[in-house]
């Protein structure tokens, strides 16, 4: 008798596992296929989102080349959010390789069509993401007007992704004083990057000039490598800017900073690094004696920007001698770049040196450039 009570326990014990496990098991499969389906569902939407959107993005590009084209065509207003904001795609999209006499046009086009309006109420959106795709489109779109506004809500944000963002659309359209505010915000916030920091700058010095500014761009410098209390990191990076437009009005300001920075290997870079892509130094009186800096860092940068110095190929030829690889190598490109002359050099004296490395990099350079 107790063993067939023991046998029904656990006959009865198996059967309810079993059910247990059944259980489970439908569960998790329900819910893996529920949640395949679901991915399927959403995956199906955003392609039909895309496609709707491509229609959409055709249908504006059309109409607005046609409005450039004739001042009477009507472009169909847009009656969704979603639909504003492809239209300002489409407008920036067609200004970013405008010339410009066909971007004022443009502007004109998104000032009568009044994008401007119906992007601004998505500064006040809850998510950051919104805002920021808000900030952007006005920035890109580069109409002054929209400046107020933008400094406005750089004061009340606080998500560090849509303040660097803000500074990014004012730097496209900014004014002189724009540029104190930039560095006010940039030396609050956590360190960014000095590159983006150069962005910034580079993108202000764009903006004035095709504003015709090019004297308060210049006063503008003048007076930012001038101030003592002004940190050593935006000097530095306002200097690469200049070097990276080529801003020869600020040479002279930049010649200035050199002399001061003597103590900063860092600064004296930056400096060399813009003269030689302004080609503001032909004579050589800033570049020439950096070939001989203590710092390898700034010989390194110097024979690079020597390319820019009339006869300097000799004086290049001497750092395949160099203590540092990097001068070494950058001497080699740099005599490569001054044409027959270097060529000349690297065959005559560099393939026959008594510095194996000297041969070497001669033989490469002649090979491969």
């Amino acid at each position: 008798m107790v063993a067939v009570q023991e046998f029904v326990y656990q006959l009865f014990v198996q059967m309810h596992g079993r059910l247990f496990l059944l259980v489970i098991t439908s569960f998790f499969g329900g819910a893996i296929v529920v949640l395949w389906l679901a991915m399927i569902v959403h995956k199906l939407l955003l392609e039909r989102q895309e496609q709707r959107q491509s229609r959409c993005k055709s249908k504006y590009l059309a109409h607005c080349l046609r409005c450039l084209d004739s001042a009477e065509h009507q472009l169909p207003l847009p009656v969704k959010a979603w639909q504003w904001r492809v239209l300002a795609d489409v407008l920036i999209y067609l200004e970013g390789g405008a010339l410009a006499e066909r971007r004022v046009m443009l502007q004109q086009l998104s000032r009568r069509l009044k994008v401007s309006e119906h992007l601004l109420p998505h500064l006040q959106s809850r998510f950051w993401r919104v805002r920021l795709e808000s900030v952007e489109r006005l920035g890109l779109l580069r109409l002054p007007e929209n400046l107020p506004a933008l400094r406005n809500h750089l004061v009340q944000e606080q998500n560090l992704h849509v303040v660097t963002k803000l500074l990014w659309s004012i730097s496209l359209v900014g004014e002189p004083s724009d540029l104190s505010l930039i560095i006010s915000y940039l030396g609050k916030q956590p360190v960014i990057s000095s590159k983006f920091n150069e962005h910034l700058f580079r993108n202000l010095l764009e903006s004035l000039l095709m504003k015709n500014l090019s004297n308060e761009a210049t006063s503008l410098c003048e007076q930012m490598l001038r101030n003592e209390l002004a940190p050593t990191i935006f000097k530095r990076d306002l200097i690469e800017a200049c070097g990276g437009i080529r801003f020869l009005l600020a040479s002279p300001a930049i010649v200035g900073y050199f002399h001061q920075a003597q103590h900063d290997p860092a600064s004296v870079i930056s400096c060399l690094r813009a003269l030689g892509e302004m080609g503001a130094d032909p004579d050589g009186r800033l570049i020439l004696p950096a070939l001989a800096h203590a710092d390898w860092r700034v010989r390194a940068v110097a024979a690079r920007a020597a390319v820019t110095v009339t006869g300097a190929y000799r004086q290049l030829f001497k750092l395949l001698s160099d203590t540092s690889y990097q001068v070494r190598m950058n001497a080699a490109s740099a005599l490569v770049a001054f044409g027959a002359e270097g060529r000349a050099l690297l065959e005559e004296q560099g393939l026959t040196s008594h510095d194996r490395f000297v041969r070497d990099i001669s033989a490469y350079m002649l090979r491969e450039y």
